[in-house]
């Protein structure tokens, strides 16, 4: 890897800023599993930020649940607007202090001879496992 930067191992790299990685690092953790989740964006909150002004859940706020952070505002039969979603997201990472990179772009997955590789910019992580993100 001589040129490309650092590399580095974790048992399992998660792929992706969209609304599943919360949960699947909060137990990733409780089982006690070495991980690093990675999102392309400088923040959390994935594409929310700058697409999509008037989403909203379609599921009112009471089923929005987050492992060890059950919705608690004031309105559970509401639904929760875009920026709301963002803020709620953010202060779940605030409370349970993924392993999260921001500003980490995995440009390639790959399996090797030795195992897999994700090629980002500057770094090359070897999981044993990788979490992707699905995308419609």
């Amino acid at each position: 890897m001589a040129g490309r930067g650092t590399a580095e191992r974790t048992d399992t790299l998660v792929i992706g800023g969209g609304q599943a990685w919360p949960a699947t690092s909060y137990w990733l953790t409780k089982a006690g599993v070495d991980h690093l989740v990675v999102v392309r964006r400088d923040r959390i909150g994935g594409s929310r930020h700058d697409r999509w002004d008037e989403f909203c859940p379609v599921l009112p706020n009471f089923t929005f649940l987050l492992p060890g952070m059950p919705y608690d505002g004031d309105d559970p039969d509401g639904f929760m607007p875009r920026d709301d979603v963002v803020k709620h997201l953010s202060r779940y990472a605030s409370i349970t202090d993924p392993a999260i990179r921001l500003g980490t772009e995995v440009t390639r997955p790959a399996a090797t001879d030795h195992g897999l590789v994700a090629h980002t910019g500057d770094t090359d992580t070897s999981p044993a496992r990788l979490a992707r993100e699905r995308r419609p």
